[in-house]
């Protein structure tokens, strides 16, 4: 507390001005009049002293000392006292200013009162609590302050505060009670404000929290079901009386504590728990048990409901079971004695069976005396659980008649008695009666169903007789025919005393006989005698016989037989004779009565009838008056008797047990004082252990009953006993849910909606039930179940579906007919009023086509799509989604792929205006385009086999496998000089580009890339995939054989990729698992991996869709031999393809001709060529030593031969040498004259008996049918004439000393005809920072063929020049393939190295006059050296040292040579001198032009696009471009000079056609003239191109003609392309003279012509005519055309100007009208 107060004093001190003063000074627990003193404390906390003044206070309540300056030193205090006198209650406020050498500063002072101050917490929090529930939290509220207070609360619901007012005393406190009673689901928070103080001035807050929730319990039996809200519960079959116990677990799976009622449905107590209310906490289970107590042997439901207090859901637990009687069967239900003779006995045993399992059975058998005609040894007796008894019955006859009894036995718990039939005959030697059969007794039912069982066996024999009954073939029974005209009664078929005891009516028209009581009772009236009246209702003669046995002693029956007429009644007279006194009398008297014609033998068995027995029980006792009889020990079981629910004037009954506990008799005697109830028997005389009776209940009125029965015991009063006997008696009754209304929501057409409706027996009956509906709407409502039973207080929930067939309103009424199953007649009925609406309806799909990114093959993805349903109907739907793939490579089938798509909704609802999301999985597993075509189909149970699926959505996307092209190869080091298209055939990079393009194999996607997979060296294929990559033939020692390959990912999905090595797929197994043997293909392996021969760089990587890479491979060249490795390049979910490398290394100074195909196809020619294009085949020298050849061309002659002596495959070099590191090019003609493939084998000869094997073939075909063509990617005709450009690589591979680039490495020219004029453009580009220049290197056979413009040139840095490349063939046709290099020199470093070299030259001759000195004491005196001597020594420079570069070299001339003459090196050898420099090598470029020629006629029919080229015909000749010379002999040139000389001098002597000239300049222009000039302009453009390819050809064949022979054919054509100009035809003679025409005079006649005849239109068109084809004319404006565009592109590619830049618009001035 100390250290509390020193902190509390150091808080409310402040320091001002050096000056520690306290915060304010407070004056508390004052009375006005009193005098209150406090210290003013005054510290210095400075350093220094300061001096103080203060002023007094203002208010004359404060006072204290007079001021007076006050010094304080450092660390020093001044106390200044402070006193308050009040004179009145109020507050005060005053202060004392203090003044300083630094400033002033006042000290507060107050005078309060005491006020009121509660505390109270800040908040409350109560969690979470169940609706309609409360949380109490208790908090402590304090008054802090002097005085007492009242207080009030203020708080907002559904909080509270209990007591909500009260008073605090001062420093007192009490305990408060906060409650949270929500009312709804929420959080609630709320604030709770109390006011205090005198007038509830002061306000405090406190926060109130509280979260509502819904409770929810689950409940499951035993553990073993789920928990739900809906528990059904079973407990078979119990016995009566006894009790079945069941657990439920009520699980609280809300994280509220709720409180919870269990009420039961009905006020039945079959059913009850051990506890009906609890409280149970959150996430617990609490146990309660259900016991079942059944009372009656029937079916018993009831349903008990646990409420959760505030909860919204209920738990239902419905209990089910039934009440277990005895089982009981009677094996034999009839049982024959024969026929045996009067007097005599015989015995059957009857089996009785108990089927029950668990319930032991109490029986006795009625009116069974024992020493009757049938008779037993014991009448009564339990039967155990599943188990037989059998009873012996004898029968003892004593009159020569017929007998049958219907014996009856109760069985206790058993409500209904068993029967059991007994018959036998008796006869005498003078009477035989009809025997009784078995068969008798079913006939004789028959008889009383039809009615006829009144009638005597004579009156039906007589009916038999008459034809008004006939009998049956097949049973004897009888029929009734249309002849009958006697009455038909149909009387009960049940014995008269069983009908009696059970029926309790005593109507005579319902038996065949009848007696006027039921049993005689001579209770202590010895020595009297009663009578017994007998009826016959039958139509004919009776014959009654009384037995009575040994009771005849006691019980006498005057007479004993007696006839009986038809319709009358007979009395007979019973007398009671008690031999001794005291004791109790009883006896069963049976009066057997038969037709008195069956006492006769009767062979006709269908009228045969069975006797009837009427058996009365007589008691009586021999008790003098005021005599008692003995103690009667007597138990009833049960003393209260539950009787089953019934219904108005029906029966029901029930069984009871006597036992008898003594050691005597028990007589009993019922009296009944109700009509409604029956008991038999209801008196007798009890001598066995127990008597069961039965109890019949005929309710008159609808209600519940309670009646109490007296039994007399020994007939005293004194010994009676009470019996309760209880039930209830209704009226069946069912509750159908929402008062017998049943609405479905709208439904599709053809569609099912289901509805449940709860139907509740609300009576005790088991009710039978079944549902009525109208024929019409049979089709449209349907429910299940339609029929079946409900128990006492069952509620069962029906399934009604409603399928509408139109879109209309249905109103249909369905009547649920109800009766007692013990009451079938009595129905009930209850109406269902049945509305549902029909709807078309239909699903979308959001969205309606999904375009899917690529996937790969094998891997999955996800896409959502939202399924609307517009409709105002609930839709169930089937939905569907076939895959459908187009194969890339078959693009005409489609496959089907079910496993590729799931669904994850297939079968669903969707309600109206519903949407649901359907995520579709998609998982490719083929390659191609995949198309997914979502469809549903409404499930329409009607209609189901003819609904056709509708569609939904379209998802389409390509799958496709990681794939990779190399689009690319470049050569280096020993590779260099290999040309591209040679490089490509060697790697074979067209067939690993269409391994890596085609489908992977299962066995290729095993396994992944970083899989080691092989146990051994020698790696396993799994692949079919293989190719071989060859690296060239190189000599040995030289530069590795390097290539780099351009790898592009041309897919559409990331591709990973690697190249794996045996090692890398190896998986090594434990040192003691190797075996250490290595065939010699492992050890080769073994030894290339480890010396690296071959390397891959980089082995592995990834590229994005089209990401371009470079890969690098190399093979060195360290030792002879060739070297072969297997290396498997996989791609990550692709290919794998197995490469092999194969490497070659030369010895030095040996030849090596490579073979890269053995094979060898020509180009497809057409057949009927008048030419035919020279083809090659290549032969390489990869050793250091040229190799000569020879072919032997025997095949090629053989081949002659077998085609008519017609020449197919020439070849024109058939030997010849290959150049060291160099090619050949074999040349070949094939000429097919058929379309068939020429095949034929060569043998190429090569020095040092080395002979190789090729294969060359060809095929001809018909240019008629273009698609007899073979492959035409083998051939250049797959190349079209307008064949631009075409990169061979991209820019991106270059050397890594490659500074100039080509912009294109491969021209393809396509087909063109001959003479025909192919430009194309190329650009190069110096990328380097140097100079360079350039210069196409072609040789003979491209010189002749190729130009470059221009051919050298030079590339200033990051310069583009243009270079323009022209095919054009004047020689035969051919197939060219030409790779022409361009030598790439470095301008920049020749410049530097001629420097150099002119430095070198310098220093080389000075060096010739430089000597050494070797003296070592020169110079030691002073170790200097003098200017002089300086001067001397700078005249000569030492050499730089050997191998070093020029930058040192120049270094080296500035060295200082003052240096000590022994610090030089002293051995001659270690001098090294600069070598001669080195020139730049050049690098080299290749370009590869490609073309194929044809004659000009066969280029018009395989082509038809001539026009289209510019055939310049100045160069038509058939020299190389030289003029055509003809060698004639003296005598052909004298005849060619007559010839021509007599044809002109013929035509200029002849007189017509000179007039004929004058006259044609004065002739107008005829009127014709306009058409034949549109058809110049517009005529047949076949023709005119084919007669323009004749002339051509024609031309090109014959040489220049003479414009005579010009004018002809322009007459002949008739086209202006024929109007060709003259030539210069040059006839060379036998002595070199030739004879020469000028066109000289062809000009100038035409420009006289042109002069004179101005004014003529037609001779102005001709003459326009005339210079347009001109050949000077046609290739001056396709020069001009050429260079214009030839300026446009240079000019763009430099800038100068823009080909895509708008032209600007320049408005054009008005004209002027005037």
């Amino acid at each position: 507390l100390k250290m509390a107060a020193q902190l509390a004093t150091r808080v409310n001190k402040v320091t001002k001005h050096g000056i520690e003063v306290p915060n304010v000074l407070t004056y508390k627990h004052w009375e006005p009049g009193g005098e209150y003193t406090k210290p003013l404390v005054l510290k210095n906390v400075n350093l220094t002293s300061i001096k103080i003044k203060y002023k007094m206070p203002q208010c004359q309540m404060f006072s204290t000392t007079f001021p007076q300056p006050i010094v304080l030193g450092s660390g020093t205090s001044h106390t200044l006292p402070v006193t308050f006198k009040p004179l009145e209650k109020r507050v005060f406020s005053d202060s004392i200013e203090i003044v300083t050498t630094e400033g002033s500063f006042l000290v507060p002072i107050h005078a309060t009162l005491p006020t009121a101050s509660l505390s109270l917490p800040s908040s409350l929090q109560f969690g979470m609590c169940s609706v309609m529930d409360n949380i109490v939290v208790n908090f402590n509220l304090s008054n802090v302050s002097d005085v007492s207070t009242n207080f009030h609360w203020q708080v907002t619901s559904p909080f509270s505060i209990n007591p909500a007012c009260g008073m605090l005393r001062s420093r007192g406190a009490c305990k408060l009670q906060a409650s949270f009673h929500p009312q709804n689901v929420s959080v609630f928070e709320g604030v709770a404000v109390c006011c205090y103080g005198e007038n509830m001035e002061y306000k405090k807050s406190m926060k109130l929290d509280g979260i509502g929730k819904y409770p929810h319990l689950v409940a499951s039996s035993g553990g073993k079901s789920t928990p739900s809200t809906n528990l059904s519960m079973s407990f078979g079959s119990v016995p009566v009386g006894q009790t079945a116990v069941k657990w439920i677990s009520i699980t609280n799976i809300s994280p509220v504590s709720t409180t919870y009622n269990i009420t039961s449905t009905t006020s039945s107590n079959v059913f009850t728990c051990s506890q009906y209310a609890g409280v149970i906490s959150p996430e617990e289970v609490y146990k309660f048990k259900v016991i079942f107590k059944p009372q009656l042997v029937a079916s018993c439901s009831q349903q008990f409901i646990i409420k959760p207090r505030g909860g919204i859901s209920d738990v239902t637990i419905k209990c089910t079971g039934r009440g277990q009687g005895a089982d009981v069967e009677v094996v034999e239900s009839v049982i024959s004695f024969g026929n045996i003779a009067c007097g005599t006995s015989t015995a059957h045993m009857l089996n009785i069976r108990n089927n029950s399992q668990s319930v032991k059975a109490i029986y006795q058998f009625q009116m069974l005396p024992a020493d009757g005609i049938f008779s037993s040894e014991g009448s009564s007796g339990t039967i155990a659980p599943s188990s037989t008894t059998s009873i012996l019955l004898h029968f003892t006859p004593t009159r020569p008649i017929s007998y049958h009894k219907k014996l009856i036995c109760l069985v206790h718990l058993l409500p209904h008695p068993l029967t059991v039939d007994l018959i036998g005959t008796a006869y005498t030697e003078t009477t035989k009666p009809a025997v009784i059969q078995s068969k008798h007794l079913s006939l004789y039912t028959s008889r009383v169903e039809m009615g006829l069982s009144r009638y005597s066996p004579e009156q039906l024999q007589q009916m038999i007789a008459d034809g008004k009954l006939k009998q049956s073939h097949d049973d004897l029974s009888l029929i009734i025919t249309e002849s009958f005209d006697a009455a038909l009664e149909k009387p009960l078929l049940l014995d008269p005393g069983y009908n009696g005891y059970l029926a309790g009516s005593h109507d005579p028209t319902t038996h065949h006989v009848s007696a006027d009581c039921t049993h005689l009772d001579f209770d202590g009236q010895v020595c009297e005698s009663q009578t017994v009246n007998i009826t016959n209702h039958t139509m004919g003669k009776l014959y009654c016989i009384w037995t009575s046995g040994v009771a005849g002693k006691v019980f006498n029956i005057i007479p004993e037989e007696r006839e009986l007429l038809a319709g009358t009644c007979c009395s007979f007279i019973v007398s009671f004779n008690a031999p001794r006194p005291g004791q109790f009398y009883s006896a069963v008297l049976d009066c057997y009565i038969c037709y008195k014609s069956m006492r006769d033998q009767h062979d006709n068995d269908a009228i045969i009838t069975a006797p009837w027995c009427i058996s009365i029980p007589a008691r009586g006792h021999s008790f003098t008056p005021g005599t008692e009889a003995h103690l009667p020990r007597a138990v009833f079981e049960p003393c209260s008797i539950v009787m089953p629910p019934s219904v108005v004037e029906h029966q029901v009954q029930q069984t009871l047990v006597m036992v008898n506990n003594g050691n005597g008799p028990i007589a009993y005697d019922f009296q009944l004082d109700h009509k409604e109830l029956t008991i038999y028997p209801s008196s007798g005389l009890l001598q066995d252990n127990h008597q069961v009776f039965l109890l019949a209940m005929k309710p008159s009125h609808c209600s519940s009953y309670h009646h109490v029965v007296k039994v007399k015991l020994n007939g005293s009063d004194k010994y009676t006993k009470e019996l309760i006997v209880c039930g209830t008696v209704e009226t069946p009754s069912v509750k159908l849910q929402c008062d017998g209304d049943l609405y479905f929501m709208p439904t599709c057409v053809h569609c099912t909606k289901t509805s449940q409706l709860s139907v509740t027996n609300l009576t005790s009956l088991q009710l039978n039930y079944h549902w009525r509906l109208l024929e019409e709407y049979s089709s449209v409502l349907s429910v299940v179940p339609s029929s079946g039973v409900l128990l006492p207080y069952e509620t069962q929930h029906h399934m009604w579906s409603f399928t509408p067939l139109d879109v209309v309103l249905y109103r249909a009424q369905a009547t649920l007919v109800t009766s007692s199953n013990t009451t079938p007649s009595l129905k009930c009925k209850s109406l269902l009023h049945i509305t549902g609406q029909g709807e078309l309806g239909h699903l979308k799909c959001d969205p309606t086509g999904l375009q899917l990114d690529t996937l790969v093959v094998g891997t999955s993805t996800y896409c959502d799509l939202m399924l609307h349903n517009s409709a105002s109907c609930d839709l169930t739907y089937h939905l569907s989604s076939p895959l459908h793939v187009l194969h890339v490579d078959c693009s005409h089938s489609n496959v089907d792929d079910p496993d590729g798509v799931e669904l994850s909704i297939i079968d669903d609802v969707i309600p109206a205006g519903g949407r649901k999301v359907v995520r579709v999985r998609i998982r490719p597993c083929v390659r191609g385009q995949h198309t997914i075509e979502l469809k549903y189909l409404l499930k329409l149970p009607l209609i189901a086999q003819s609904a056709m699926m509708e569609s939904l959505c379209s998802i389409t996307f390509d799958a496709v496998y990681p794939t990779l092209s190399i689009t690319g190869v470049l050569g280096e080091h020993s590779l260099s000089h290999v040309s591209k298209p040679r490089l490509w055939n060697m790697l074979s990079i067209d067939k690993l580009n269409k391994l890596l393009q085609d489908d992977p194999s299962s066995s290729e996607l095993r396994y992944a890339l970083k899989t080691r997979h092989s146990t051994r060296r020698k790696a396993a294929v799994h692949t079919n995939a293989i190719t071989e990559m060859m690296f060239g033939a190189s000599p040995v020692n030289m530069p590795a054989s390097t290539i780099q390959l351009e790898v592009q990912n041309k897919g559409q999905t990331p591709t990973l990729w690697a190249f794996q090595f045996p090692e890398d797929l190896y998986l090594e197994p434990a040192y003691w698992a190797t075996t250490g043997e290595l065939d010699q293909v492992e050890k080769d392996e073994m030894w290339i991996v480890d010396n690296e021969v071959f390397s891959v760089h980089p082995r592995t990587g990834y590229l994005e869709p089209s990401e371009v890479t470079t890969i690098t491979l190399s093979f060195k060249h360290n030792c002879c031999g060739t070297n072969r490795l297997p290396v498997l390049l996989k791609i990550g979910k692709g290919r794998e393809v197995l490469l092999f490398f194969h490497g070659i290394t030369v010895p030095t100074g040996q030849p090596y001709v490579l073979f890269t195909e053995y094979h060898h196809q020509f180009a497809p020619i057409p057949i009927g060529s008048h030419t035919f294009p020279t083809q090659v085949y290549e032969l390489y020298n990869g050793g250091d030593k040229s190799v000569k050849y020879n072919i032997d061309t025997q095949p090629l002659e053989h081949l002659q031969q077998e085609n008519y002596q017609m020449n197919v495959i020439e070849c024109l070099q058939p030997t010849g040498e290959i150049p060291a590191r160099g090619s050949t090019a074999i040349q070949f003609v094939f000429a097919p004259h058929e379309v068939k493939t020429y095949i034929v084998e060569l043998v190429i000869h090569l020095e040092q008996h080395k002979t190789v094997l090729i294969t060359i073939s060809g095929e001809g075909y018909d240019p008629s049918q273009p698609d007899d063509h073979v492959d035409p990617n083998s051939s250049l005709l797959a190349a079209s004439n307008h064949s631009d450009v075409m990169p061979f690589s991209s820019s991106s591979l270059l050397t890594s000393y490659q500074a100039v680039i080509l912009s294109h490495e491969l021209i393809k020219f396509g087909d063109a005809p001959l003479f025909a004029t192919l430009d194309r453009i190329i650009f190069l580009r110096n990328t380097s920072t140097h100079t360079m220049s350039y210069e196409w290197l072609l040789n003979d056979a491209a010189s002749q063929v190729l130009t470059f413009a221009p051919c050298t040139g030079y590339l200033q840095p990051l310069e583009t020049a243009m270079c323009k490349v022209t095919l054009l063939s004047r020689c035969s046709p051919q197939l060219y393939k030409f790779t022409i290099p361009c030598k790439i020199l470095d301008q920049t470093a020749l410049k530097c190295y001629e420097e150099q070299l002119m430095v070198w030259e310098e220093r080389e001759e000075e060096r010739k006059h430089l000597f050494t000195i070797t003296e070592q004491n020169l110079g030691e005196h002073n170790g200097t050296v003098t200017s002089s001597q300086q001067a001397v020594l700078k005249r000569y420079q030492a050499l730089p040292p050997i191998g070093q570069s020029s930058l040192d070299y120049m270094q080296w001339t500035k060295l200082d040579l003052s240096i000590k003459p022994n610090t030089r090196p002293r051995n001659k050898k270690q001098i090294k001198m600069p070598s001669r420099p080195l020139p730049p090598t050049p690098s080299h470029l290749q370009l590869t032009t490609t073309a194929r020629t044809h004659s000009i006629s066969d280029y018009c029919q395989q082509f038809d696009d001539l026009n289209s080229f510019f055939i310049d015909k100045q160069t038509i000749t058939l020299g190389s471009g030289q003029t055509c010379h003809v060698s004639v002999d003296k005598n052909e040139e004298d005849i060619i000079a007559s010839v021509t000389a007599l044809m002109l001098k013929d035509l200029l002597s002849d007189s017509d056609l000179i007039s004929a000239i004058k006259k044609m300049s004065e002739e107008p222009l005829p009127f014709f003239v306009q058409y034949t000039q549109k058809d110049r302009n517009t005529g047949g453009h076949a023709h005119a191109r084919h007669s323009y390819a004749a002339a051509l050809e024609h031309l090109s064949r014959t040489g220049p003609e003479s414009p005579m022979t010009n004018r002809q054919d322009e007459q002949l054509d008739g086209q202006p392309l024929m109007s060709e100009e003259g030539y210069n035809i040059s006839v060379k003679t036998a002595d070199n003279t030739t004879a020469k025409t000028d066109e000289t005079s062809s000009m100038v006649s035409m420009a006289s012509l042109k002069t004179t005849t101005t004014h003529n239109i037609e001779q102005t068109i001709m003459l326009e005519d005339s210079i347009k084809h001109l050949p000077d004319f046609s290739g001056l404006v396709n020069e001009v055309l050429n260079d214009t565009i030839l300026n446009i592109v240079e000019e763009t590619v430099t800038g100068e100007a823009s080909i895509t830049k708008l032209l600007p618009t320049i408005a054009t001035p008005q004209c002027n009208s005037n």
